[in-house]
């Protein structure tokens, strides 16, 4: 998928990252200033990047200082997610444009066996469509009983200025029975990050991956 806008190859440069360990390596980092979806608590900075179609974006969560990706994993709950996509807010309503440096990444699932994201999703909060009671899915079955008993996955997914560029084997077994201040906003994804990429009407999330350099 395109970005809704591209960054310009000819500003990305080579940059220094911080690795959790402290320590530091040279990594291609993509630029661009935009007006963007932006939101920051004190945990994370977040900064929504639309696709061409822009019903999908990907949402990047930058730890702030003294915070690690594991705090955002650990966040990462129905209701967390759903707030910050409540609070989100287009930055040019602030008063802001957003300066973002980001790095230009490829990132592949590790072995040949799929992921069980079943357990994922239900810590998460996402319970009811595991539960033959509480499953509901009226866009494919108007009659009760129709519930997952599984999803796994297997990705490999590629950010570049162009967009992204994602590819998945999953299959689903269905079973019958605070804000920024006015100005501008740096966000600079110069250390280890969790990304988002989800509908932005539905809801729905189809990635959840970390970049750690």
């Amino acid at each position: 998928m395109r970005w809704l806008n591209q960054f310009n190859e000819k500003k990305t440069k080579q940059q220094k990252f911080t690795l959790e360990d402290n320590t530091q390596k040279n990594v291609p980092m993509m630029q661009i200033r935009k007006d963007m979806y932006y939101y920051e608590d004190d945990l994370c900075q977040a900064v929504c990047l639309n696709y061409s179609d822009v019903d999908y974006a990907m949402t990047v969560l930058l730890p702030k200082p003294g915070r690690k990706v594991i705090d955002i994993i650990g966040s990462l709950t129905e209701e967390w997610w759903k707030s910050l996509n409540a609070n989100i807010t287009y930055s040019s309503e602030e008063g802001n444009e957003v300066v973002l440096s980001l790095p230009r990444f490829s990132v592949e699932t590790k072995g040949e066996a799929m992921e069980d994201l079943s357990g994922v999703l239900s810590d998460m909060g996402v319970h009811s469509m595991f539960n033959p009671a509480t499953a509901q899915f009226p866009n494919i079955l108007t009659t009760a009983g129709l519930y997952v008993s599984q999803i796994v996955q297997k990705a490999t997914i590629d950010v570049n200025e162009e967009g992204t560029v994602a590819a998945a084997v999953t299959s689903g077994f269905l079973y019958g029975s605070p804000g920024p201040q006015p100005g501008v906003v740096t966000f600079t994804a110069d250390h280890p990050f969790v990304y988002v990429i989800s509908n932005q009407r539905t809801g729905i999330v189809f990635f959840i991956g970390t970049y750690q350099g």
